[in-house]
């Protein structure tokens, strides 16, 4: 019972660990491709911990709404900080929720597949933003990638159904062939014995 607990405490703590300790890089500045680098907001960037940790524990708690509120208030903080110019403590708090969305995802969408979708866009979302494209072409393009993942789905479906009605058919047909051959080896039978009986 112990080595069953400290297993369950182990993945516990990976699951945990993939959505904090993004504090522990508050040092680090960010810098583009033209090498000016931008501080981030070490004391926003400390609370990060604190934010996907209640993103964590809702999915834990398998709390939808506790998962979305969170999800939804880390969107607006990352909104705000682009707002006010702060595109390195933005990328902190992206990189943050990215990391918790992906590391979450099948347990978000076993809580609720609407939820990991809309986790999904919001991440999509906040990426584009600063990046500096329009969020309706990131939808578009989440949108478009669900849509083809589910047409996959369809045509999976499609072919699975197709092949049972050939099995279905072809098991039909054998059954029919089957009661010929008895119907003719029943009738032959039937003609030598009025045969052997001069009927």
């Amino acid at each position: 019972m112990k080595k069953i607990f400290v297993a369950i405490m182990a993945i516990a703590a990976v699951a945990f660990s993939s959505c904090t300790n993004f504090s522990e890089k508050t040092e680090e500045t960010v810098c583009d491709s033209t090498e000016v680098c931008e501080e981030v907001n070490e004391e926003a960037v400390a609370q990060l911990d604190e934010l996907v940790t209640e993103i964590a524990d809702g999915v834990e708690a398998e709390d939808a709404n506790a998962v979305k509120s969170s999800i939804d208030y880390l969107k607006a903080k990352i909104q705000e900080f682009i707002n006010a110019g702060d595109k390195a403590t933005a990328q902190k708090y992206i990189d943050a929720l990215k990391n918790c969305v992906e590391s979450n995802k099948a347990k978000i969408a076993a809580i609720s597949p609407e939820l990991a979708t809309a986790a999904e866009t919001t991440v999509s979302d906040v990426v584009a933003k600063i990046a500096g494209v329009p969020a309706e072409v990131a939808n578009e393009a989440t949108e478009v990638a669900a849509e083809v993942a589910n047409d996959a789905k369809a045509a999976a479906e499609a072919k699975v159904e197709e092949t049972k009605a050939a099995a279905v058919e072809k098991a039909n047909e054998a059954i029919d062939n089957q009661k010929a051959k008895a119907n003719e080896a029943i009738d032959k039978a039937a003609n030598d014995l009025k045969g052997k009986l001069g009927l």
